[in-house]
């Protein structure tokens, strides 16, 4: 097994939260943010209930990364369709500077504190609780761009107009962890045993929010997959299905924990 011997009990528990998220999620036709709890909340209590978390480590990447960098990406995402939520599904309708949903921010927290925990958990050593001093650059390095783009709403909408917005957007995520692969080649597997564990969740998160109509793909997109009466983007299926994971785990790794 590749996980630690004594973290089995806990991997296959995590396996069977998710197929209580599924039949809970239909069960209860439920909303966008039901279902986080559902598929994202319910694992972070177990495991916060099970380890010792590194508070300030898991702090810093759910600000960093959870809020500062994903409402970056959700802005740009939403203003340009690359993927969308009715106000019907949503807890909190009125969007910040009229365009992200408070909804897309618990989300998105949630979303990085299961990877920072199921990755501290089943897959690290070290307990020493230390934030890298990295994480002021690249969080200096996030506002930087929230303010451009922010700066050219204000005076030149038309730039923020990204065509095939999805694609471009996940592409800019690639070129910082080939860095990271380059970097930091050992670990790789650590982040591939991470991904085996989300891949499949992701993938089932995925179709089950789709059937229940948590959220729409209104933008353009290089292609499209299609499971049953399902269909999503295949940027869908490789930036945040396959890749997303492993990106913010390893951006994690090199920007706030230790990089082994």
């Amino acid at each position: 097994m590749w996980i630690y011997k004594n973290r089995a009990k806990d991997f296959w528990t995590l396996v069977l939260l998710g197929g209580v998220a599924v039949i809970a999620s239909y069960l209860l036709q439920a909303t966008f943010l039901t279902s986080a709890f559902l598929f994202l909340g319910l694992p972070c209590i177990y495991l916060l209930f099970k380890t010792k978390p590194k508070k300030k480590e898991a702090f810093a990447a759910v600000v960093v990364f959870g809020i500062l960098y994903c409402f970056l990406m959700d802005y740009l995402a939403e203003l340009n369709g690359a993927w969308a939520w009715k106000d019907s599904q949503l807890l909190f309708p009125h969007r910040i500077l009229g365009v992200v949903s408070a909804d897309a921010i618990i989300w998105t927290s949630l979303w990085v504190l299961l990877l920072v925990l199921f990755y501290e958990h089943m897959l690290e050593h070290d307990r020493r609780d230390v934030v890298s001093k990295k994480v002021w650059y690249v969080a200096g390095l996030g506002l930087v761009f929230i303010g451009i783009v922010l700066g050219l709403q204000l005076v030149a909408p038309a730039y923020l107009h990204i065509t095939y917005s999805y694609f471009v957007l996940g592409l800019g995520t690639i070129p910082p962890f080939i860095y990271l692969l380059y970097a930091r080649p050992f670990l790789l597997p650590k982040l591939l045993k991470a991904a085996v564990y989300f891949v499949p969740l992701y993938l089932i998160y995925e179709i089950v929010g789709r059937s229940l109509g948590q959220w729409d793909f209104p933008g353009q997109y290089v292609g499209l997959i299609q499971i049953d009466s399902i269909t999503f983007p295949l940027e869908e299926f490789i930036f945040w299905i396959l890749l997303s994971s492993m990106i913010v785990l390893g951006g994690y790794e090199l920007f706030i924990d230790d990089g082994k």
